[in-house]
């Protein structure tokens, strides 16, 4: 197939179906990628593939997928430009028909490689016709009936009154060529078309001299096609061309498809004949004519010049009539060479004065020359802008990876600096440093990283805060208005309001310091022991800016960054250490069970108020608020208090406020007083287990640290079970005192909570267990 016919197909199913069926067509076809070029040849298997895999994608048949491709053929030839054509084709049906062979004879000039089909009209009545269709091409009949439903509805005026119906055809195997019976409405100018039935009973009179002067092209033969004669510059360039060669041994039949008979070229006068010379490839294209043969012209007759010139004149003398009088049969095959241009007469060693005054193949040929030119010029722009379109897809392809590599690359800078500041320095100017008159920071670090440090290789140390950092960064990305500054060994940096503006930055970073407690207990060393970290958060001005061309960092200086420094490492364990400028710029203070720590000295600052933020305490009042929030009386609510938590202070009510906001938890300043109101809490029947079960409900523990915790309550106090009762809990409150051994314990922040005690200060008279009574820790 040409590719014109191609560009055809697809433009069918862009138009039919969408651009997007086509791009599905070609990718899973697997040819087309690229198009095709009009005028050059593609193999035959590219077109089949098309149409079968548009036909599978579409659930229609390859036969249903062709008729409608040539109903739209119809239309596509008309938008290229062959309308007028073909409405001078023909008066009727028939007429159309018998001149189509001769058109695609024609656009064979144009496409050299064009194996164009053949239509043969027989059986041609008023109503009805057969029409025969020749091809090499095997299954493309259903193109033939939608292109005749095409030219019925566009150029016949008949509409849905065109009928075509497969008589017989190649795949039954009843014929060699399939033949379409087409019906019609009633056409008088049909009734009597066909040969003319006198044609043979016309003489034939001219000379052979003078026709052979005349028509330098013309081949005349007998009954049997062999040579009786020939033009003047065919038996110049065709010697062979003598009286009695077969005309099959010189030339070949191209058009129509049959063969080179007299009884079957008879059936095929309509058609346009196209003679192939098998030497040189010279094409000849005319007209075959029944003739009768007559006896030569008698001496002194005729032109003695042009019987000098007519070596085969003398030849005429050796046919004889059939009977007396009469005249033997013969073919006229009248017809000129058939020329691409200036280059092909040459090739074929023709001249212009081979070509008499009377042939426009003179004039055309002078006018294909600038046609091929012309034609020359359409393919190689036809092959350029296939060209222009695969680099425009490659392109494409290039500048849609270019920018998936940008969303890429922007994202790493983005979490490296801020996406404003990174947008600047990608212009290529200077961001200058910028004051923010309220800010809040955050510091944190990691409980015992130092002894962590010593009892692991690097490689389990450097794994352990990838991944702590990892739940950082994961969580903090649930809190647009933060940003994380920088990590230092286990220190965390973390801003708000420099980068984002927001009014709530201190609620909002000391919630995230809630969240990174517990994302910090999900993560363990490699000697299997939970992490904990302590956190400090400072309020106030800082200034923000870049610094450094290589490797540029955005930090943050101000004093305020050296007192949030001071927070956290003065902060305790497993606890928020704010100032109180954070405290102040907490917007919703109820959110928070804030705990006042008093006036503390700090290096460098002297005494500052600051306060703390227990995440545990914090947690499990939203357990319980939780909790209280599905009961349905008040009743179910003191119960589900008094038997599944253990409550710090006088009142156990009034650590849970009613309302949905959380207070902050009441402090006393008498440690003696606030440890002898948190014996008198607990329950005489309660035991060790009770109080495990207590204190890690009351502090979202998990169920690996409840064995943990009972043991070491059990290891303290020489207990194996039994009751603890207000005499012996605050002698085991006055021995982890004395002994400094609470910030030895694994869960020592939970016991120091679940027994009322801290470790700013205590009663010096209390009394311990007697080291005979338990064992001693190591």
């Amino acid at each position: 197939m040409i590719g014109w016919v191609n560009n055809s197909v697809e433009c069918f199913v862009r138009d039919t179906f969408g651009d997007d069926v086509w791009a599905s067509v070609v990718d899973v076809a697997g040819v087309g990628k690229g198009g095709w070029v009009s005028s050059c040849p593609y193999p035959d298997s590219e077109t089949y593939q098309v149409v079968i895999t548009a036909s599978t994608l579409l659930g229609v048949t390859p036969a249903q997928a062709l008729e409608a491709y040539g109903v739209y053929f119809v239309d596509y030839v008309t938008q290229q430009g062959y309308e007028k054509l073909l409405h001078t084709l023909g008066s009727n049906i028939a007429e159309f028909l018998k001149s189509l062979n001769n058109l695609h004879l024609h656009l064979t000039m144009s496409f050299p490689a064009m194996s164009a089909p053949a239509f043969k009209c027989m059986a041609v009545g008023p109503e009805s016709l057969e029409l025969h269709y020749y091809s090499h091409r095997p299954a493309l009949g259903p193109i033939v009936v939608g292109v005749l439903r095409g030219l019925a509805n566009r150029y016949w005026d008949l509409g849905d009154k065109l009928a075509v119906k497969l008589l017989r055809g190649r795949e039954d195997g009843t014929d060699d060529h399939e033949v379409f019976l087409v019906t019609y409405p009633y056409k008088e100018d049909l009734r009597h078309w066909g040969t003319d039935p006198d044609l043979l009973q016309r003489r034939f009179t001219m000379t052979p001299e003078t026709f052979y002067s005349l028509f330098p092209f013309h081949i005349l033969m007998d009954r049997q096609c062999c040579i009786v004669q020939a033009g003047s510059a065919l038996t110049r360039l065709f010697p062979e061309l003598a009286f009695g060669a077969p005309l099959a041994d010189i030339f070949q039949l191209r058009h129509p498809y049959i063969a080179l008979e007299y009884d079957t070229i008879i059936s095929e006068l309509n058609n346009a004949f196209l003679l192939k010379a098998k030497a040189t490839g010279l094409e000849l294209k005319g007209q075959m004519l029944p003739v009768p043969l007559l006896p030569p012209t008698p001496p002194g007759h005729g032109n003695p010049v042009a019987a000098a010139r007519c070596p085969l004149a003398t030849a005429m003398a050796t046919i004889t009539a059939a009977d007396a009088g009469g005249a033997a049969e013969g073919l006229l095959f009248m017809g000129t060479a058939r020329l691409s241009g200036l280059d092909d007469m040459r090739h074929h060693r023709l001249f212009l004065s081979d070509i008499p005054l009377h042939d426009l193949n003179r004039d055309f040929v002078l006018l294909a020359e600038q046609r091929q030119a012309e034609a020359q010029l359409k393919e190689r722009f036809e092959a350029l802008t296939l060209e222009l379109k695969q680099v425009n897809a490659r392109l494409h392809e290039a500048t849609r990876w270019l920018e998936e590599e940008r969303l890429r690359s922007d994202k790493l800078l983005y979490q490296m600096l801020p996406k404003q500041v990174a947008t600047v320095l990608k212009m290529g100017a200077k961001i200058p440093a910028s004051e923010h008159h309220e800010a809040t920071v955050l510091f944190s670090d990691i409980v015992g990283f130092t002894e962590i440090a010593s009892r692991c290789s690097p490689l389990e140390i450097c794994s352990l805060l990838d991944e702590l950092y990892h739940h950082f960064d994961t969580a903090i990305e649930q809190y647009p208005e933060l940003y994380k500054v920088e990590t230092i060994g286990d220190a965390y940096m973390v801003v708000a309001n420099v980068t984002t503006p927001c009014a709530n930055h201190a609620d909002l970073l000391l919630a995230f310091a809630v969240r990174m407690h517990q994302e910090a207990r999900r993560v363990r060393c490699s000697l299997g022991e939970h992490l904990r970290i302590r956190v400090g958060i400072h309020s106030g001005p800082v200034v923000a800016g870049v610094v450094g061309k290589k490797m540029p960092r955005f930090c943050l200086f101000g004093d305020t960054v050296n007192t949030a420094s001071r927070m956290e490492s003065h902060g305790l364990p497993g606890q928020i250490h704010i100032s109180n400028a954070c405290y102040s710029c907490l917007r919703n203070k109820d959110a928070f069970l804030i705990r006042e720590r008093g006036n503390i000295s700090v290096k460098g600052k002297g005494l500052m108020r600051t306060y703390l933020v227990a995440p545990a305490e914090q947690e499990s009042c939203l357990d319980a608020l939780s909790r209280l929030s599905i009961h349905s009386t008040p009743e179910d609510c003191d119960r589900d208090r008094d038997d599944s938590s253990f409550t710090c202070g006088p009142n156990p009510r009034a650590s849970y406020p009613s309302s949905g906001a959380i207070r902050e938890s009441p402090t006393s300043s008498n440690p003696a007083q606030h440890a002898s109101t948190c014996s008198g809490n607990i329950p005489s029947t309660s035991s060790i287990s009770s109080l495990s079960d207590a204190t890690l409900g009351r502090f979202g523990g998990v169920l690996e640290d409840r064995s943990s915790f009972t043991t070491t309550i059990c290891t303290i106090s020489g207990y194996n079970g039994g009751p603890l009762d207000s005499e012996t809990l605050p002698k085991y409150r006055g021995y982890l005192h004395r002994k400094g051994e609470l910030s030895r314990l694994s869960h020592g922040s939970s016991i120091e909570a679940a027994v009322g005690f801290t470790t700013q200060g205590g009663p010096d008279d209390v009394g311990g267990f007697p080291e005979e009574g338990g064992m001693k820790l190591s």
